[in-house]
């Protein structure tokens, strides 16, 4: 009876997102988009496109969507997201596809410290914040520490960075990723006291850091440095084991995202884009005024022809501020134009239909990566 169940919750999960859309708007009412195939991205999109955490619902209800009813919300909105197969086939050319997250990784230098140790100028400034703050840090193994770990330290920092886009497990998913192979916890503590940890995994492929936390959410221990500690001493005990790099995870699939940043700034590098975290499809209009100014505020990473990752922006590479080391996984950088010009159209089967007009490819520059 419970399969049952499930599998019926589940057919009719399945019809909704076939035939139930929503419009999300701004408080205001002034300004909005489309979700098809998902509820919860609305969170996310509506700060991206919105500009706001706030926003208003209306559900809608349709058959098979239709490639002319999706363009006709597209010039209302300017932006219409897909969420898993839901797009139109009849659009399938003319969406751009953005991986979920993107993943980054960093490579452990063959120097941590000294003068061959090769770290940004912001990751110096935070190593040194991490030293002067008196942090230090042990390893744990077991689950002993996974309740209070999940009470006082990882929910709180998730609800508190991520407000309504967290995505958290819960404390027993948490004690069940403590059974494999290779896990372990590493505790930050300052002055004795335990204000943060990561709970970790050694694995053929590198250390891997998955669920990270700070005493309450604390915005003071951010300011400290508290979460620089986790990553410095992630990369001390990655060398300790002799792994090749730290595995740091997923971040939002635009250069301006401020993780991407941080993981950057530490020389992580884009691992090659990865399915598990889903895509979006994006119907977009850039003569909108609200899509104009989404697509100015930020550079896009899309799938490429060969699933490498390629960026759109209205600015060029040198006008980015994007570290190095991110910048070394773009394949190629399209650049965003004021106007449509159908005489430079891209003939590029990776760049959608209805965008070739809009966009120029620009050249990268590799400088400052090794």
């Amino acid at each position: 009876m419970a399969a049952a169940s499930l599998d019926f919750a589940s057919q009719l999960r399945s019809s909704a997102e076939r035939h139930v859309h929503v419009i999300v708007r701004s408080r205001s009412g002034a300004e909005g988009f489309a979700l098809f195939g998902g509820h919860r991205p609305r969170h996310y999109f509506s700060r991206l496109y919105l500009g706001a955490r706030e926003h208003r619902v209306r559900v809608g209800f349709h058959g098979p969507a239709s490639a002319a009813s999706c363009r006709t919300l597209s010039r209302d909105y300017g932006l219409v997201v897909f969420c898993g197969i839901t797009t139109p086939p009849d659009l399938t050319n003319e969406v751009l596809q953005i991986p979920g997250f993107v993943d980054l990784a960093i490579p452990i230098p063959e120097a941590l410290d000294g003068p061959l140790a090769r770290w940004s100028r912001s990751a110096q400034a935070d190593i040194r914040k991490v030293q002067r703050g008196g942090f230090q840090y042990d390893v744990q193994t077991g689950d002993a520490w996974v309740s209070e770990f999940h009470r006082r330290f990882y929910d709180p920092s998730m609800t508190e960075r991520h407000a309504r886009e967290a995505c958290t497990l819960s404390a027993r998913e948490l004690r069940e990723c403590t059974r494999a192979q290779g896990a372990e916890f590493l505790r930050i503590v300052r002055d004795g006291v335990w204000v943060g940890g990561c709970f970790n995994r050694s694995a053929p492929d590198g250390y891997r850091a998955h669920r990270l936390g700070w005493l309450g959410g604390a915005p003071q221990l951010l300011k400290d440095g508290v979460v620089s500690a986790i990553y410095w001493f992630n990369i001390r005990r990655a060398s300790e084991l002799g792994h090749l790099s730290v595995k740091v995870g997923a971040a939002a699939p635009h250069l301006e995202d401020g993780l991407l940043f941080f993981k950057g700034k530490w020389g992580g590098r884009l691992e090659p884009l990865s399915h598990r975290y889903g895509a979006f499809q994006l119907l977009l209009d850039p003569s909108h005024e609200t899509c104009r100014r989404f697509l100015a505020a930020h550079s896009l990473v899309a799938r490429g022809a060969n699933g490498d990752a390629i960026v759109y922006s209205a600015r060029r590479p040198s006008e980015v501020n994007v570290p190095p080391s991110v910048l070394a996984g773009v394949s190629r950088w399209y650049r965003w134009l004021e106007r449509p010009n159908p005489s430079v159209t891209l003939t590029r089967a990776e760049v959608p239909a209805s965008l070739r007009s809009w966009v120029v490819e620009e050249s990268l520059d590799r400088k400052g990566v090794s």
